[in-house]
C-alpha cells in the first residue's frame, strides 16, 4: 500500500501554481478550517500563521479578459471574493470556504496550505467528487464525503471520516490518544497504517469484504457481563498494546486493511 499510496502523493504534487493572481491568504491559524464542495482538493500542513488558497490551474487568457471586471455567480449566492474561483468567510473562529462552480474555474482543484495544528472539516456531496489529500496535520479532522477518494498522510487525529463510493487510505504518523477514530466507507476500501506500538481498542467490520492485519490483536472473546461473545470472520473486536483510543475501521462492500508502519 505504501508505494502506492506514495505514487499517488507524487503525482497529486505535480500541480503547480503558476502565478501569484492564483493565490489568495488568510491571516488565521486557530480555529477551524471548513471547506465544502471543492472537488478536487490537497491539504497541506504546516508551521505557519497563514492559510494560503491556491488554484491548481493555469489562467486562460481569453477568458480571463472576457471576464475582466466581473465576477463568478452562482445558484447559492455565493461571490467569488477570493479572486481565485471560492467563497471565503469567517464565523465564529471558523474559516468557511466554498467552491463557486462545478469545473468552471479551476479544472485542477485547490491546495491549501494549513497551520497544521487546527482543525478541519470537509464536505462534499455532488458526482464531481476527486481526490481529497491532506498531510501533515495534527489537529482534528472530519470528512463527509460522497464519491471522493480519501488520502490521508502523517495525520495524527482526531478523526472522523466517512466516503461512501470512494477508498479510504490513512497512514498515521502517531495515533492521538484523546478521542475516538472512526474511518469508513461504504462501497470502497479502508486502508491504514499506523506504528507498531499504537494503544488501541478496535472494531473492524465489513459486511461482504474481508479483514486483513499483520498487527497483534488480542481478539475479545468475552462481554462485559463474562459471557462469550459470538466471534465472526466479519467483524473483529480486540485490543493491541493492551488498548487505548477506540479505533473503528469499517467496510460494508469492500475489504479492510490494518497494517503496522
Amino acid at each position: 500500500m505504501n508505494n502506492i499510496f506514495y505514487t499517488i502523493v507524487i503525482s497529486f504534487l505535480a500541480c503547480t501554481v503558476t502565478s501569484g493572481q492564483n493565490q489568495f491568504t488568510v491571516n488565521k491559524s486557530v480555529g477551524t478550517l471548513s471547506v465544502m464542495g471543492i472537488d478536487e482538493l490537497e491539504i497541506q500542513g504546516y508551521d505557519g500563521k497563514e492559510i494560503i488558497f491556491m488554484s491548481n490551474s493555469d489562467q486562460d487568457d481569453e477568458q480571463s479578459e472576457r471576464s475582466k471586471g466581473l465576477k463568478l455567480i452562482n445558484s447559492l449566492g455565493l461571490n467569488d471574493n477570493s479572486g481565485i474561483g471560492l467563497s471565503i468567510e469567517e464565523a465564529n473562529n471558523e474559516i468557511i470556504v466554498k467552491q463557486i462552480s462545478n469545473g468552471a474555474s479551476c479544472d485542477d482543484g485547490y491546495t491549501i496550505k494549513v497551520p497544521n495544528s487546527m482543525s478541519l472539516y470537509v464536505e462534499h456531496s455532488t458526482t464531481y467528487g476527486d481526490d481529497v489529500m491532506i498531510k501533515d496535520m495534527n489537529g482534528e479532522i472530519e470528512i463527509s464525503v460522497n464519491y471522493n477518494d480519501v488520502y490521508l498522510d502523517n495525520v495524527t487525529g482526531p478523526l472522523a471520516i466517512k466516503t461512501v463510493y470512494g477508498d479510504l487510505d490513512t497512514q498515521f504518523g502517531i495515533v492521538s490518544q484523546r478521542n475516538a477514530i472512526s474511518l469508513v466507507s461504504v462501497y470502497g476500501h479502508v486502508d491504514v497504517s499506523m506504528p507498531a506500538n499504537t494503544k488501541a481498542d478496535l472494531q473492524v467490520s465489513t459486511n461482504y469484504g474481508a479483514l486483513y492485519s499483520d498487527m497483534d490483536i488480542k481478539v475479545t472473546t468475552k462481554g462485559s457481563d463474562g459471557k462469550m461473545k459470538s466471534i465472526s470472520t466479519k467483524k473483529v473486536n480486540g485490543t493491541i498494546n493492551g488498548g487505548g483510543v477506540e479505533i473503528n475501521l469499517s467496510s460494508m462492500y469492500d475489504d479492510v486493511y490494518l497494517r503496522s508502519n
